[in-house]
């Protein structure tokens, strides 16, 4: 559990500052984009405007004091194509621009004209805008392709050093993760600690009690109380040793005990010795088991586990109903399913039936004995040899599903 809430910590955080620092290099790049466009394009309608001449009084925004006034329109690279009402060209200027000549120039301009549009990009990456001037219609391009690599080194600059940021912090996420985890950690220490405690310290008197018992039964014969008080202590009993299995199952893994084992003679053998408690109430056990089927796994653990499950929808299937076990192999995982029907109008919350003393139906668990341990015992189980265990409803029965990958 300690390791999951690391895990899940780490993630957390790692994640919600990598979204962050997307959402700031993205920021960024689209502000450095936005105003490449609106410079370019306040330049270019400067010049076309002017006959391919830049006029210091039309340009609003001041430019930087390194750049040269009268030499901006001789080191931008650009040319125009002038038409006529009737669509005769009438002018064409490649001179500020060596990789366009006149052809490719009126080429481009037609093209532009079809479109519709009076701004925009065409498909060489050449800006482009159309203005009236003198009695005809010029169409004026651009070459930005140096501001497009300024402004793609910038988002490759950005990224880079966002992605060096999120990996130094993932570092140092991980390495003081543990001294955030501490805390829970030795609460959670503690914890277990105090249950095995407990359950040891209580064992002894509920033996004193019981031995009491037998002996009040021996002298003074067995009676409503002594049977009340026989039936407590055992139900206690089973409780102190269901708290002791759930603490030592959520230990760290112990592989030494790990082996591996036949899981379809397991299952065969729990369900064989639970088919006499299901037949008393017109119950049957529908076995689907493949043969050979091994894992990697305690067997001690397992044989619990799949006790439980069975246990589980004998104790709460109603009468003459079938309870399905199924063992198989999908793709590399093994899957152990146990169905059960459920009794008409009832209904489950799955999303908590594996919480401790969670019980669906309290006054059938009083009858059957139940706790409300056995679920959390199997799930600390499936945890612990890494296999996932849930339980999904599905007209009117319940299938709760181990799959070891």
């Amino acid at each position: 559990m300690i390791k999951k809430l690391r895990r899940q910590f780490i993630v957390s955080i790692t994640a919600s500052a990598f979204a962050l620092l997307m959402v700031v290099v993205g920021l960024i790049n689209v502000v450095s984009i936005i105003s490449m466009d609106k410079r370019t394009a306040r330049l270019i309608d400067n010049i076309c405007e002017n006959g391919g001449v830049f006029d210091i009084n039309a340009y609003e925004t001041p430019l930087p004091e390194f750049v040269n006034y009268e030499e901006l329109s001789y080191i931008t690279r650009f040319f125009y194509v002038e038409f006529s009402e009737d669509g005769e060209i009438t002018a064409v200027n490649t001179k500020n621009i060596a990789a366009v000549d006149d052809e490719t120039a009126v080429e481009y301009a037609r093209t532009v004209l079809a479109s519709g549009k009076t701004a925009g990009y065409n498909e060489a990456m050449y800006k482009y805008t159309v203005k009236p001037a003198d009695g005809c219609q010029r169409v004026c391009f651009m070459d930005i392709h140096e501001e497009l690599l300024y402004v793609g080194s910038m988002m490759v600059i950005s990224v880079s050093i966002a992605l060096f940021f999120f990996l130094l912090l993932s570092v140092v996420v991980v390495l003081v993760s543990k001294y955030f985890i501490r805390p829970v950690e030795e609460n959670s220490l503690k914890q277990k600690q105090f249950i095995a405690d407990a359950g040891h310290e209580l064992k002894t008197p509920l033996a004193i009690i019981s031995a009491n018992t037998e002996v009040l039964e021996m002298t003074c014969g067995e009676n409503d109380w002594t049977s009340s008080i026989r039936k407590q202590t055992g139900r206690m009993a089973d409780l102190v040793n269901q708290m002791l299995v759930l603490a030592r199952m959520e230990e760290r893994i112990d592989k030494k005990n790990f082996q591996t084992v036949t899981l379809s003679e397991i299952v065969e053998n729990s369900a064989d010795s639970f088919a006499i408690l299901a037949e008393k109430d017109g119950k049957r056990i529908k076995l689907s088991v493949w043969p050979g089927i091994r894992v990697y796994c305690d067997e001690k653990s397992i044989t619990e586990l799949v006790n439980i499950l069975v246990d589980n929808a004998v104790k709460y299937s109603p009468p003459e109903s079938q309870i399905d076990i199924r063992l198989k192999k999908k793709n590399k995982s093994v899957v152990f399913e146990v169905e059960n029907s459920l009794i008409s109008g009832e209904t489950v919350d799955t999303d908590r039936l594996f919480d401790r003393f969670y019980r669906a139906d309290k006054s059938r668990s009083r009858e059957t004995g139940s706790h409300g341990l056995g679920l959390s015992i199997a799930k600390a189980v499936a945890e612990k040899h890494k296999a996932d265990i849930f339980a999904d409803t599905r007209e009117e029965k319940i299938i709760f599903t181990v799959i070891f990958k």
